[in-house]
């Protein structure tokens, strides 16, 4: 019995490492490797663990602390689990988790130690590995200070210039209006512009009552800089990616269906448009939004959305706003120039 759980847990120790590696590095079969070494640990060489424990147990104090560090390593692979695939309920099974490993492991692994002849007996041995764990589960958590506030600095300066850019696409539209053969397309533009604007407006109003887990009502009257938990780095994974980090989700206000609203409103702008360059200037701005800038590249819905701080997820959303209102700009910059030459 002794055996079966050494061999079982090296085996889902080498299978969680190796998933862990493969998730950071996006290859495929990362989930699968990570679920299938999560759930042999926790279900069969925990399981291996306690039978022996209990077979060769001297007093009670042995079969409180097999029973304690069973539940405490399967709490905290699980919740080490759902973490990392963003699944629901990882905050209870991390919080189960290290609280039993406070106010249960932690008294054990002490009085173990001090009974024990051998400091690396089968014990032990498990409680550090369910301490590795926790420091691993840590290091998936915590995300810097320091770029949290370059992220908070870039969605206000963001936030900030997008006000400018509508009251300049206010003045714009009032002066193309005044031309009876351009109102149509200038309503038309206004139309479009508004409509994709309120979508990803939604869309960071989600992300804010999600994170913080508020009503929307309240979110709505928040800026994103203003979320107690602007480190969380799974609620745009949930909203924007979903579970499958190969096929991320075209659910409406997802990061795809954000996308295609905004490819959508360039297309129907560039219709409206008579000036090729103007055009080609849309297109390059669309182009570039949207290009991979990591190495090695990854889709722009991944590199912007998938296990981000939710600040950063915001920043990305504002951005998106900021390109939707200069994609607007140039279209009523394009009527005005049709203005002039008639």
């Amino acid at each position: 019995m002794k055996k079966s759980f050494i061999i079982t847990g090296a085996i889902s120790a080498a299978m969680v490492l190796l998933g862990c590696l493969f998730k950071v590095q996006h290859y495929p079969g990362a989930s699968f490797l990570l679920l299938i070494g999560t759930l042999l640990f926790s279900m069969v060489t925990l399981t291996f663990f306690l039978i022996y424990r209990i077979k060769i147990k001297r007093n009670n104090f042995d079969l409180v602390a097999a029973i304690v560090i069973t539940v405490t390593c399967w709490f905290l692979s699980m919740g080490l689990l759902f973490k990392i695939q963003h699944y629901p309920g990882a905050s209870f099974f991390l919080f189960a988790g290290q609280f039993l490993a406070i106010f249960g492991l932690l008294p054990v692994v002490i009085i173990s130690f001090n009974k024990a002849e051998n400091p690396l007996s089968g014990l032990n041995f498990i409680a550090l590995l369910a301490g590795i764990t926790g420091i691993t589960m840590a290091s998936t958590i915590n995300y810097s200070r320091e770029s949290l506030a370059g992220h908070v600095v870039s969605y206000r300066q963001m936030n900030n210039y997008n006000y400018f850019q509508m009251d300049r696409n206010e003045a714009l539209f009032a002066l193309v209006s005044q031309d009876e053969d351009l109102k149509a397309s200038a309503d038309r533009i206004k139309a479009v512009s508004n409509s994709v604007w309120m979508e990803i407006e939604e869309a960071q109003i989600k992300l804010i009552a999600t994170t913080d887990q508020l009503p929307m009502e309240i979110a709505k009257e928040m800026e994103a800089w203003e979320m107690q938990y602007p480190d969380n780095q799974d609620v745009a994974t949930q909203l924007f990616i979903g579970s499958d980090y190969f096929e991320p989700s075209t659910e409406p206000g997802s990061a795809l269906s954000l996308k295609k609203s905004l490819e959508d409103q360039a297309s129907e702008l560039r219709s409206l448009m008579k000036n090729p360059e103007n055009q080609k200037v849309l297109d390059n701005q669309l182009g570039l939004f949207f290009e991979s800038v990591s190495n090695p590249p990854e889709t722009w819905e991944v590199e912007n959305f998938y296990h981000t701080p939710a600040i950063s997820a915001a920043h990305v959303i504002e951005s998106m706003q900021s390109l939707s209102l200069g994609l607007e700009e140039l279209a009523y910059r394009d009527l005005m120039e049709q203005q002039g030459s008639n």
